[in-house]
């Protein structure tokens, strides 16, 4: 497992960033955040791609009440750009030389796409990595985990139109966590319920694996930070909009930049 390092008993500037909704200029905007902020660390929660039309397709079936169709032509059709908007971030990321944590987020389907993309970059460039179901370690204190996709109380885990998972896979694929000697870092997507019912499931896994610091999305593109107990949760925003959030790692502060204020 490989570790990144940075200095103890010294400011880390970690850069949250989320919902990027393949919008390019999002993603060229990282070049400059990173070197206006001096960010060391990048934590990106997902919704990295727009959905278009893959997502209208998912939400018709829903009303519907039809099955869906594996492979679908209106899946298919939309690869070839969501491929080249997936390696467009990643090339991006690798291209800020710090150490970059990433889970996929709702609209990144198919999840196979996402994947090919975030491990074809790992294995080249090394700084960038997934953490969905994954330990990453960094800083000599800390380990860094995630779980990606929204969370569902349904028991079907879907990751083609959307990315979708059961609860109980994210209560019980953390547990890893407990084995660390280490202060967390856990990043979440969201859970698609209203901002107050999403704060009861995050805080439970909170609650549960305590870590020091949880990132984590809103359905509504809020920018927020909080506490749950001794954890600082911090909401980053809509990237896309211009928002998200600058966090010290030493002093647990954080610099919110919301669009929307």
């Amino acid at each position: 497992m490989q570790e990144y390092e940075s200095g103890r008993n010294r400011v880390v500037k970690a850069l949250v960033v989320a919902e990027i909704r393949g919008n390019r200029k999002a993603v060229e905007s990282l070049r400059d955040i990173v070197a206006a902020e001096q960010a060391e660390v990048l934590f990106c929660l997902g919704s990295v791609l727009g959905g278009g039309e893959r997502v209208n397709r998912w939400r018709t079936l829903g009303q519907g009440g039809e099955a869906p169709t594996y492979p679908d032509p209106v899946v298919l059709e939309q690869e070839k750009e969501d491929i080249q908007f997936l390696d467009y971030f990643f090339d991006t990321l690798a291209g800020l030389e710090i150490p970059c944590f990433h889970v996929p987020g709702w609209y990144d389907a198919p999840a196979r796409l996402y994947w090919q993309s975030a491990v074809n970059h790992e294995v080249i460039v090394g700084k960038v990595q997934g953490v969905h179901l994954a330990p990453a370690l960094f800083a000599s204190e800390w380990v860094v985990a995630g779980f990606g996709g929204r969370i569902v109380e349904a028991e079907n885990h879907e990751d083609y139109y959307v990315i979708e998972h059961p609860a109980w896979e994210a209560e019980f694929g953390l547990s890893f966590i407990r084995r660390f000697d280490r202060r967390p870092i856990l990043l979440f997507h969201e859970t698609g319920l209203p901002h107050e019912a999403m704060h009861r499931v995050i805080d439970h896994f909170i609650k549960e694996y305590n870590p020091q610091f949880a990132f984590v999305t809103s359905p509504d593109g809020r920018v927020e930070d909080r506490r749950v107990g001794r954890t600082l949760v911090v909401t980053p925003g809509r990237l896309a909009d211009g928002s998200y959030a600058v966090v010290d790692l030493r002093q647990e502060t954080v610099k919110a930049v919301w669009a929307g204020r």
